[in-house]
């Protein structure tokens, strides 16, 4: 029988040595294990009709390929959480330092900021024209006279960040997405700092204004203006209302309309409301980097769900309208006012949008140049240096109404001892409950007491207005007392007046009155303890007289210090 030479396993290795094999297989030769295992199956099959185990294997001279190796079991992972595409329109970030954009544009609104966040002259400190007391700081931290700087900026922004935060869950509640409406939750935290009260109800009254179909700074303003309205429907803030009697700017805007009336104070309000919310448009157009036509929304798109918001990939872009396109076709170049080029109604910019726009409103941003797309138009100038802080002029004669509002603005009297030149205060506005003059009940004292070296003493007019002499039997106990009516309703009298020389009728800011510190026991004494001026301020509203703290300025004025 003639097999092949590798059927003996001894043969395969003398082929090995030799390069070849006998075809004749030797007697002592023994059979390949395999092909033994080879001819039992063989009789399996044949005889038994079945196939042994790993048949398929031993039959196989093939070369096996490879096994691809399996792939890897797949661990389930929740969804890549990708970053917000402007990180810089939450509460968290936009008032996560005094730095921050709304921190910055709260200061701005303040006046004690530039867009640039430098601070002003009005930053380490000034008397808040609302109350009169001492501020500090990047928000104007109210009664912070004993405060640092650097305090009054920490407690500014830890109150900004929870003020942000609570703006933000009620616009989101309300379905406006913060992140849609950067400018009302800017707006919302930056009422909040300047009243608590109304700025608890700036979402509500925002969402209102959407739903009158108010857009843009309109809606912002009119938000801000209904959110100081009282339960029982009327607007009130003191503070406001007094700036708008005071300030001859406030007084010519509402000239014409009935004082207190509701339209005098629907505008005294929007008057500054609106100004803030021209400041911190300009505070955020210049430092949040990508706009996108976000900050304003210019449709109801601006109020959506929250949920829709959140599963859009790229912020919306607004319709194009003539007012608002300085917003979405800002391509970065942001000017200074005093870098904008002027406006030429008559030439058309690139992509065929004329660059007629219809005038701003309040509260638009006007210094976004719309020429930038003009590519006809000549090349605008650098942006300029960050906003110097300008230095008041050097003093020059200022109107009477103007003089009236400095010394009203200094720091009001509280205490007694305080030195006015020479002279030293001797008592201050409070409820006296043992009156220095015996047999007089208990009852207000309504100003300051302040006596001077010698008893006697000059008195000139701190402001100007209307002076009437009241004589001893018509004041009451004030003795012989000058009374000076402001233009703008604010109501000086000195009492105890020594002799008033100037003639009733028109009077002027330092003209001299007469001596003051009549002495005791004079007729034009009334009741008094000794020689000294008693100066208060009030005014009349609803029929009643309503006092006020007087300033050391006043008190300067009065004394000619």
């Amino acid at each position: 029988m003639l097999l092949h030479p590798y059927c003996y396993l001894n043969e395969i290795e003398k082929s090995d040595r030799q390069g070849k094999a006998d075809i004749r297989a030797p007697s002592e030769t023994r059979l390949h294990p395999k092909l033994l295992q080879f001819i039992l199956n063989c009789f399996a099959i044949l005889g038994l009709g079945i196939a042994p185990a790993g048949a398929e294997d031993w039959l196989d001279f093939s070369v096996p390929e490879a096994k691809a190796p399996e792939p890897a079991q797949k661990l389930e992972q929740p969804p890549m959480q990708l970053p917000p595409e402007n990180p810089l329109v939450s509460a968290k970030s936009l008032f996560a330092s005094k730095t921050s954009p709304g921190s910055i544009a709260v200061g701005v609104a303040e006046g004690n900021m530039t867009t640039s966040g430098d601070a002003t002259r009005l930053y380490r400190g000034h008397i808040d024209p609302g109350n009169g007391v001492t501020n500090r700081g990047f928000c104007s931290w109210n009664r912070s006279k004993n405060l640092t700087v650097a305090e009054a900026d920490r407690r500014c922004l830890s109150r900004l960040k929870i003020q942000a935060k609570d703006t933000e869950t009620k616009l989101e509640k309300l379905g406006i997405p913060p992140q849609e409406n950067v400018e009302a939750l800017v707006n919302g935290t930056d009422l909040s700092n300047q009243s608590p009260r109304a700025g608890a109800d700036f979402a509500a009254r925002y969402s209102e204004a959407l739903d009158k179909k108010l857009t843009g700074s309109e809606a912002l303003v009119d938000a801000r203006v209904e959110s100081f309205r009282k339960k029982d429907g009327e607007l009130s803030a003191s503070g406001l209302f007094r700036i708008c009697r005071r300030e001859s700017y406030y007084r010519q805007q509402l000239k014409g309309l009935k004082r207190y009336s509701e339209a005098w104070r629907w505008q005294c309000i929007a008057l500054d409301q609106g100004r803030r919310v021209r400041a911190i448009a300009k505070a955020l157009d210049r430092n949040l980097p990508e706009n996108n036509g976000s900050l304003n929304p210019s449709s109801e798109a601006g109020k959506a769900t929250t949920s829709n918001a959140t599963q859009s990939k790229e912020p919306a872009v607004p319709e194009a309208k003539a007012s608002d396109r300085v917003t979405y076709l800002d391509f970065g170049v942001v000017s200074e006012p005093a870098a904008r080029l002027p406006e030429k109604s008559d030439r058309e910019v690139g992509f065929g949008i004329s660059n007629s726009a219809a005038k701003p409103e309040i509260g638009t941003r006007e210094n976004s140049s719309p020429s930038a797309l003009d590519f006809n138009a000549p090349m605008p100038k650098p942006p300029p240096a960050p906003e110097p802080v300008i230095k008041p002029p050097a003093p020059t004669a200022k109107p009477e109404a103007e003089a009236a509002t400095d010394v009203f603005s200094g720091t009001p009297i509280t205490k007694a001892g305080i030195k006015i030149g020479n002279c030293r205060t001797t008592d201050y506005r409070r409820y006296r409950s043992v009156h220095p003059v015996p047999g007089v009940p208990p009852r207000w004292h309504n100003g300051i007491d302040v006596a001077c070296p010698g008893g006697t003493h000059e008195v000139y007019s701190p402001v100007a207005g209307t002076l009437r002499i009241l004589r001893p039997a018509q004041s009451g106990g004030g003795g012989l007392v000058a009374r000076i009516q402001t233009d703008d309703g604010w109501t000086i009298q000195n009492m105890h007046m020594l002799e008033i020389t100037a003639k009733p009728g028109k009077i002027s800011a330092g003209q001299r009155l007469g001596t003051g510190g009549a002495p005791k026991n004079h007729p034009n004494a009334g009741l008094g303890t000794g020689p000294h001026s008693h100066y208060e301020r009030f005014e009349v509203v609803n029929g009643k007289r309503r006092y006020v703290t007087p300033t050391d300025l006043e008190l300067k004025a009065l004394l000619g210090k």
